[in-house]
């Protein structure tokens, strides 16, 4: 059974986390490859540039039979590109949610956003093996979602993850947003054409992002998640 669709969540996530991250933080979600490897430069932007954390959601399937658990697909073109984000970066967003009914009453019993991204659970997408397949999560009393794993191609036909991820790799949403506040986690990225701030290794990461011409089309055989480029946060 799939739980409440990609798109709500993401919205809800954004909604309650700008509420934390204040006003200096913005969002964008690029709609092609080329904004997404291009981006803007700064005369478009206003500004030379800005820290950022890429958000790719997840909606997870819903296990009946066996309740309280929930397996998030990983999608594998998807999964490549993330990973040549630099570590810290990006992140998988998903959560513990079983209905759209629990997603309104959480909405409508709990004022604090801080409570609300509880619900979520961030992983490090480099805390994942370039071959996973999936990514399988519980959830306590509370639907909070904890106790992540993951299943990679070598693990043959189970269909259990038994890998377990690292505590210092997994957030919850609140948490998450924490850290990216106190830059602890994202990335300096500069609009322009300039380096200077970035880290020898962040300079190394923002060359190997312009991989493709402004002219060249996501072709008829990328599936929509392939499509899916996330949301970036910014913080000016």
């Amino acid at each position: 059974m799939k739980a409440p669709s990609e798109k709500l969540i993401e919205l809800l996530f954004i909604r309650h986390g700008l509420q934390i991250c204040g006003p200096t933080t913005s969002l964008y979600a690029p709609s092609t490859r080329e904004e997404y490897y291009k981006g803007y430069d700064a005369s478009f932007m206003g500004r030379p540039g800005g820290r950022e954390i890429l958000l790719q959601f997840k909606t997870p399937y819903v296990h009946v039979r066996r309740k309280g658990r929930f397996t998030i697909t990983i999608n594998p073109r998807q999964h490549e590109r993330l990973l040549g984000h630099p570590e810290n970066s990006a992140f998988y967003v998903s959560h513990a949610f079983q209905s759209i009914q629990e997603i309104n009453d959480s909405q409508q019993n709990i004022v604090d956003s801080r409570q609300f991204l509880k619900f979520f659970i961030a992983i490090e997408v480099r805390a994942l093996a370039p071959d996973t397949n999936f990514v399988q999560f519980i959830r306590d009393g509370a639907a909070i979602p904890i106790l992540p794993t993951f299943k990679r191609g070598t693990d043959g036909a189970t269909r259990t993850a038994r890998n377990p991820i690292p505590e210092a790799d997994c957030y919850d949403g609140e948490h998450l947003l924490r850290q990216y506040k106190a830059k602890k986690v994202g990335r300096y990225i500069s609009y322009a054409n300039r380096e200077e701030g970035l880290t020898q290794s962040e300079k190394v990461s923002r060359k190997s992002r312009v991989l493709f011409s402004p002219d060249e089309s996501l072709g008829d055989t990328e599936s929509v998640q392939d499509r899916n480029f996330g949301s970036l946060l910014r913080d000016y």
